[in-house]
């Protein structure tokens, strides 16, 4: 019996082209998530008030 060999394709490495973001340090204001989040917030907030009258 012949075997007959399956061609394995090389997987692309994992990292390949991509940036890690979190090596990157930005001159930019540094902002927590939370403090966004309520800034965002806080505005729907106002709209919504705005809206009613």
């Amino acid at each position: 019996m012949v075997r007959m060999r399956r061609k394995k394709s090389a997987a692309p490495s994992g990292g390949a082209g991509l940036m890690r973001y979190f090596d990157v340090d930005s001159r930019g204001p540094k902002m927590s998530p939370k403090f966004v989040m309520s800034i965002v917030i806080t505005i729907i907030i106002i709209e919504i008030i705005l809206s009613i009258f």
